[in-house]
């Protein structure tokens, strides 16, 4: 029998505006990326996406959400640094529930 279980995944959404640094932020997340992190590059010039960024009261870009919620390093725009991320979860293995 065949297991049709989807295993979990850690929603990470990168939102940007296809710049040069928002370009950085999207090479920083896919480096640290694991095995349980499905990562989407979200571009907020498209309407729905910005609705998104509204509802999650983003101000400005690059920004990473993980499960939904901005990342702490992010609220006060976007850290060239792994660890704020990486204490968020980002690459890190998902607990099992």
């Amino acid at each position: 029998m065949k297991n049709n279980k989807k295993k979990r995944k850690r929603k990470i959404e990168v939102f940007v505006s296809m710049c040069q640094i928002c370009f950085d932020a999207i090479d920083l997340v896919n480096s640290l990326v694991g095995p349980d992190d499905e990562v989407t590059v979200l571009d907020v010039e498209r309407s729905v996406v910005a609705d998104r960024a509204r509802e999650l009261d983003i101000l400005s870009v690059p920004c990473v959400v993980i499960d939904g919620e901005v990342a702490g390093c992010c609220q006060k725009g976007f850290p060239y640094e792994w660890e704020p991320l990486k204490a968020a979860g980002l690459g890190q293995p998902l607990t099992k529930t």
